[in-house]
Formats: C-alpha cells, structure tokens, sequence
C-alpha cells in the first residue's frame, strides 16, 4: 500500500490540553509506503482516527492520520497480520506483533532495529512491483 501526502496538517483529538492542531513531519506531494495500519478507539489524542505508519525523512516509523493521504496503491500487504487490542484494530507486519515496542527502538535507533525496518522494506516494495 502506498500513499501521498496531501496536506501536513490537521486537527486531532486535545490530549491534556494541549492543542489540538497538529502537524506530521511528512512532505506534501511524497509518495509514502505504508508499513502499517490502525484504527485507534481507545481514548487518546488519536481517538477514532485510522493511522498510517511511515517513514519519516530520518528512517522513524512515525504514525500519521490517513486524512492527511490520498491512496496511490490500495493493495494491503500480504506480509500484515491483523490483531486488536483494546478495541483497536492493526493491520502491520509480524515484527510489529512479536515486538511491541519495535517502533519505539526504531524512533531511538536501538542496535538491530533499523535493520529489521530495512528488511521489512525491502519485503514491502518487492512486493509492490509485482
């Protein structure tokens, strides 16, 4: 699945209030492959939003609206699997679902962890040219 950035900004949730305005490190007109999918209903700044995670300028998996996208490629990955958790629904690569923190150690660029994002790349834009 792959997207492009329409817009950087839109309003979320307010989330201990703070505003509710928000802007994602993401370029207008950039085509973004789509390395997961959730629809967040638990309470939270994203409540009731369905979030795209992508990859930033800086190799960061980051969570981003999908009203901020129009869809390029709507194929869903074979390589997801589906899981919920408090009401919310996932649809994201194995890695993510046997280590829950794996975001979390890509954003702080834990030894192995770009390396497991790279490899999951590379599965997903192989899979997008066939």
């Amino acid at each position: 699945m792959k997207v492009r950035a329409l817009r950087i900004g839109m309003d979320v949730s307010p989330s201990l209030g703070t505003d509710r305005r928000r802007e994602f490190p993401i370029n207008v007109g950039h085509e973004y492959l789509v390395y997961t999918v959730a629809c967040i209903f638990e309470k939270g700044e994203y409540h009731g939003l369905t979030l795209y995670g992508v990859e930033d300028e800086f190799g960061r998996l980051i969570p981003v609206p999908s009203g901020l996208f129009e869809i390029t490629d709507p194929r869903a990955s074979r390589f997801w699997v589906v899981t919920s958790d408090e009401g919310s629904f996932y649809m994201r690569p194995r890695e993510f679902v046997d280590n829950e923190y794996l975001s979390d150690d890509i954003h702080e660029d834990l030894p192995g962890a770009r390396a497991t994002l790279q490899e999951i790349k590379a599965r997903l834009e192989a899979e997008g040219l066939e």
